[in-house]
């Protein structure tokens, strides 16, 4: 129960600092340089059903 009530208090205190940690590497890994073509084949999906007629 104790490490439960730690677990919460640092929690609190650095959580913020925690996810921003992981936000920066999830913007680091999606926009990396050599995952730009994927992307803006992704990008097109929405699209590519309007020109098919669906």
């Amino acid at each position: 129960m104790t490490d439960l009530v730690s677990l919460a208090a640092w929690a609190r205190h650095y959580g913020v600092v925690a996810m921003t940690i992981v936000f920066v590497g999830l913007f680091i890994t999606i926009y990396w340089p050599s995952r730009k073509e994927s992307l803006e084949k992704l990008g097109h999906i929405p699209f590519d059903d309007d020109r098919q007629g669906g």
